[in-house]
């Protein structure tokens, strides 16, 4: 779960004003070590039921009532390189059995 987009998602459904607040109760939730570098090889992510623990208090904090159901809609705010490399590879190996061309790879690599 990467913070800045959290918090992207939020202000995209609220207003500008959220962002502190999202970023205030992401800062005290998660480990500094972790926010700063969420994509890094961290215990925190491996031992938080994030989606029963974190993302539901989240959403009460910024009052923002989304069910579990709606976490995929989280994904609508991630930059590229905020993709964990695990996610890039079986998105990349679900396009090649679909037969659909990798579009982020494709448009990253324009000049």
């Amino acid at each position: 779960m990467y913070p800045e987009a959290l918090i992207r998602f939020v202000v995209s459904r609220t207003t500008p004003l959220s962002a502190d607040r999202a970023r205030s109760f992401l800062q005290d939730q998660i480990p500094p070590a972790v926010y700063r570098n969420p994509l890094g090889d961290h215990d925190f992510w491996v031992n938080t039921p994030v989606s029963k623990t974190l993302l539901p208090a989240f959403f009460r904090e910024v009052q923002l009532p989304l069910s579990k159901a709606a976490y995929y809609l989280i994904a609508e705010q991630m930059l590229p390189e905020e993709i964990p490399t695990e996610v890039k590879n079986k998105l990349d190996r679900m396009a090649e059995s679909f037969g659909i061309e990798r579009l982020v790879m494709a448009e990253t690599a324009l000049p």
